[in-house]
């Protein structure tokens, strides 16, 4: 734009230029004509050249010289109105494109605004969506609680009456019963873990199996909200001096450990019997010869009583004291007439809330992994089988102490159990 100004600018001095030469030319004509020659003789030529044929031609040169300088001043007009129309079809052009370009945007920004509550109308649509699926979850959730609370509570109920239905002990006198009433069947302990884990909920079992455990003073968790443990060892057989590693252990934390010893243990190695209850442990029977209770009573009564009481007998001789009146049944298999004679013998079962596979010594558990599965069912009043042979229990042992007295727990023996 700039440049076409220029141009005009520069067209219109052009014309006023030719105008000037123009008025000066016509100025100079007249005032030559009106001066005129002087008649001096000397002047001959120029009286000549005033004659009226150059006067003629003189005449014809200006009127030839003006129509040259108006047609200059035509085409210059001419151009100037070529310029001028030139720019009004820019300046028209240029309002086209920018209304073009004012269209264009104003079509983007609908698109975009159309874009935006299409948007706008999905998020919302899965934000409902979101929200009764949550309301939906939610009822389910809390339809599951109901009915695991109505459960639990119908189970509370059969537990309670299975307890007060429960038949008070009979007196141990150690003399041989009647036990052709009692039950054979072959029964293996088990008992229904934590759930959740990691929350100190207590283990569980069914009514019928602990009617038949609280008739005969059974024990395999004690009734309490205290938050104590009853570490036990089963001691079938010494392996890697780990026995003497856990002993250090136990002395070093100070607490004490329920151990359930065998004849074959107290054979192979008394000097670990004997520094056991010099440290102030207590041991309890797990048999002579670790036979399954249950098919042997079913057979032979006197050889049950006799797999308990040589065992008492071993360790009297040993340590000059009598072994402590706890029984934990080999492989945790029993039967009612196994419990009646154990009863009839002065002792109490002892079963077990938390047990895992640690006693296969070929294939332990790993160590971090065993550390977390013992403290995730801790609980008030469990009482936790572990076995020595174990290296994993060896080395875990320690901190599981500290762990766990660190999250309030204590540890006792069983005889404290009521």
């Amino acid at each position: 734009m700039a440049r076409k100004r220029r141009k005009k600018r520069g067209i219109n001095m052009l014309v006023l230029y030719v105008s000037l030469g123009v008025l000066a030319m016509a100025v100079a004509f007249n005032i030559k004509n009106f001066i005129g020659p002087k008649d001096d003789g000397n002047n001959v030529e120029i009286a000549e050249d005033l004659s009226p044929s150059g006067e003629v031609e003189e005449k014809q040169v200006f009127e030839e010289s003006n129509a040259e300088q108006e047609k200059q001043s035509e085409e210059a007009l001419i151009v100037n109105d070529e310029v001028e129309e030139s720019e009004e079809d820019i300046k028209v052009e240029e309002k086209v494109k920018a209304d073009e370009k004012a269209k264009a945007e104003e079509k983007a920004k609908a698109e975009e605004k159309a874009k935006a509550e299409e948007k706008a109308k999905a998020e919302e649509s899965t934000k409902v969506k979101e929200k009764a699926k949550t309301e939906e979850k939610a009822k389910a959730e809390e339809s599951t609680k109901v009915d695991e609370s109505a459960k639990a509570d119908e189970k509370a109920k059969t537990e309670t009456k299975a307890k007060e239905e429960v038949v008070t002990p009979v007196a141990s006198s150690g003399e041989v019963g009647d036990y052709s009433k009692l039950s054979t069947d072959e029964k293996s302990w088990w008992f229904r873990p934590p759930s959740p884990v990691g929350q100190g909920v207590k283990a569980k079992i069914d009514a019928d199996i602990a009617k038949v455990i609280n008739k005969y003073g059974g024990i395999w968790q004690a009734d309490t909200s205290e938050k104590v443990l009853y570490l036990t060892m089963d001691e079938g057989y010494e392996y890697e001096e780990n026995t003497n590693a856990i002993l250090d252990i136990a002395k070093e934390k100070n607490f004490k450990i329920t151990f359930f010893i065998t004849g074959g243990f107290a054979r192979q190695r008394p000097d670990l019997v004997k520094r056991m209850a010099s440290e102030g442990h207590l041991i309890a029977n797990h048999t002579d010869n670790h036979k399954n209770q249950a098919k042997t009573v079913a057979n032979d009564v006197e050889a049950l009583r006799a797999d308990i009481l040589d065992l008492e007998g071993i360790y009297t001789k040993l340590t000059g004291k009598n072994i402590a009146k706890y029984m934990r049944p080999p492989e945790g298999v029993y039967s009612e007439k196994s419990l009646g004679v154990i009863k009839d013998l002065g002792y109490r079962p002892v079963f077990w809330s938390f047990a895992y596979k640690d006693w296969d010594t070929k294939a332990q558990p790993v160590v971090t992994e065993a550390l977390k599965k013992i403290k995730e069912q801790a609980h008030s009043g469990s009482v936790m089988l572990l076995h020595a042979v174990s290296k994993t229990n060896v080395e875990l042992l320690a901190q599981l102490i500290d762990d766990l007295r660190a999250e309030g727990y204590r540890f006792d023996t069983v005889d404290k159990i009521r």
